[in-house]
């Protein structure tokens, strides 16, 4: 009873978390509306060229509704992050609005671990179901972007607040250890349980199974599909495309 409540309160913060991160671009067009909305009163010109920004209010329109959806959420993931990364970057160099250096280091920062946060959504991380392997090198590359705003969240925090520059300090060291790549094995009821405990945990097995063959062998659609995935998000060393019947290990 501890492993399934333990197994779906983190079934819970997981979509929880994926649920405020799919709406996060709806938010971001949001309050940029209100933003510039405020510097048009005043005759002063947004970050981003009134074109390119109704391009760049489309794209992340565009890459939440399909993420809320759950429509290829993985491509729009990495859509989003890119989005967010060029748009960050044009507006950087635009040179229309000026901020202090201080500023530019929380802004920067947590549009890091934005990005950060999308790479892992993009690398199938926290997926229940999941039909392709998870790319771990789109996870690495998230959690760094997320370990560096840590780093800026506790160098910040160490004058005004240790206990917060601790927090993040846990959450740093404790952030290459969430996410596992095989999920929790159900456990045996013993040889005295009731049918009905024997069939819950032989269903339990057979899930168990399915998963960690999926995250093992992968599945493939096509040969373009498999390039395009190898040459954008692959991993080209850790990726293995055998079958499961190839395995001589594999018991049956």
């Amino acid at each position: 009873m501890a492993v399934n409540g333990r197994k779906r309160l983190l079934q819970l913060v997981t979509r929880f978390g994926v649920l405020l991160l799919t709406r996060c671009p709806f938010w971001f067009c949001f309050s940029q509306l209100m933003l510039y909305a405020e510097r048009a009163e005043a005759k002063r010109k947004p970050d981003i060229a009134v074109p390119y920004l109704y391009i760049d209010l489309a794209v992340a329109v565009l890459c939440a509704s399909f993420m809320s959806f759950g429509v290829k959420r993985r491509w729009f993931a990495l859509g989003a992050a890119l989005q967010l990364a060029i748009s960050t970057y044009v507006g950087h160099v635009g040179g229309h609005v000026y901020y202090g250096d201080w500023l530019k280091v929380r802004m920067y920062s947590r549009i890091i671990a934005v990005i950060g946060a999308f790479l892992v959504l993009a690398s199938g991380a926290g997926e229940i179901y999941r039909q392709k392997p998870r790319s771990r090198s789109l996870q690495s590359t998230g959690q760094v972007f997320l370990g560096i705003y840590l780093i800026c969240v506790m160098v910040n925090s160490v004058k005004l607040c240790p206990m917060l520059a601790a927090v993040a300090l846990c959450a740093l060291i404790c952030l290459g250890m969430v996410v596992q790549g095989y999920p929790t094995k159900p456990e045996n009821p013993g040889n005295d349980a009731s049918p009905e405990e024997m069939a819950k945990y032989l269903t339990a097995l057979r899930h168990y199974i399915n998963l960690v063959t999926r995250q093992r062998y992968g599945k493939r659609d096509s040969p373009a599909d498999s390039l395009l995935s190898d040459l954008l998000t692959g991993d080209f060393e850790n990726y293995n495309s055998r079958s499961r019947f190839d395995d001589s290990s594999y018991n049956w």
